[in-house]
């Protein structure tokens, strides 16, 4: 005799729809990616912040100073930046709490603002950054971090991939577990 959660269980996943399925482990797998991959040890996401932050100010266009291209970003984003700089490219390093914390007290402010430098990114569309520029757009109305600032466009972009996915898995024709005719 099998047990009655057992069978439940295994009724409950047979009838769950794809869709679903793909939220509830996409959400856990974005929520476990976000604690175990601290802030910019991907290559080049300092930058691709810049250009967010970029074009959440309305600037399409880079900048063009001595031959480089880029943007001037407020001050703080080099303090945001400087704390995290034994992590970036290092895909060993392990963030501690410290310096996580240490991210969500940098209080973002425009009143100094420097050229900062970055290229590689600083000609890609703007159509492109629309999601992370449109939550730092909102959230650089309230007093925030620069921690929040960057987890807001980290968050939003994947919001913008989840409910694309969700409604692609939606629209695929599925044979319940049939193979195709």
């Amino acid at each position: 005799m099998k047990p009655v959660l057992k069978n439940n269980f295994r009724e409950s996943l047979k009838t769950l729809r794809a869709e679903y399925f793909f939220l509830v482990t996409a959400v856990f797998f974005e929520l476990l990616l976000n604690l175990v991959t601290p802030p910019l040890q991907s290559p080049d996401e300092l930058n691709h912040f810049y250009r967010a932050y970029q074009v959440s100010e309305g600037q399409f266009a880079p900048i063009k100073r001595d031959r480089r291209l880029g943007g001037d970003m407020p001050y703080c984003f080099k303090e945001f930046a400087s704390i995290l700089e034994p992590v970036s490219g290092n895909e060993y390093y392990r963030i501690n709490r410290d310096d996580l914390n240490g991210i969500f007290k940098v209080k973002f402010d425009t009143g100094k603002t420097e050229f900062q430098d970055f290229p590689n990114t600083a000609n890609y569309s703007a159509v492109s950054y629309l999601p992370q520029s449109l939550s730092m757009f909102i959230l650089r109305q309230f007093d925030v971090s620069v921690g929040t600032l960057y987890y807001g466009g980290r968050f939003s972009i994947f919001l913008v991939w989840l409910l694309s996915m969700f409604v692609v898995i939606r629209m695929l024709p599925v044979t319940n577990g049939c193979s195709p005719c």
